[in-house]
């Protein structure tokens, strides 16, 4: 798996994926670590504006996204995250 998830994350390499966790788009947003509820991230950028991923939003990065990544988990930044989303 190295699809780009919603948010700009890759679930590749992490420790979670195929052992507690099948990642953000196999489960469509309903994470483990979310207790089974959507990601927040998930939620508002498919969900509820429409997006497949953040990239297509203005707002990036805005304080759902910032608050909820774990940046010690995957490798991302909000300084590519829309660059990497759009192409």
């Amino acid at each position: 798996m190295s699809e780009i998830n919603v948010c700009g994350s890759v679930c590749e390499g992490c420790y979670c994926l195929d052992k507690i966790c099948k990642g953000c788009n196999e489960c469509e947003g309903k994470i483990f670590h979310a207790g089974g509820n959507y990601c927040p991230i998930y939620d508002c950028a498919v969900n509820q504006m429409g997006f497949k991923n953040c990239g297509e939003c203005d707002k990036i990065p805005c304080d759902i996204w910032r608050k909820t990544r774990d940046p010690n988990s995957v490798s991302y930044t909000h300084l590519t995250l829309p660059t990497i989303l759009r192409v």
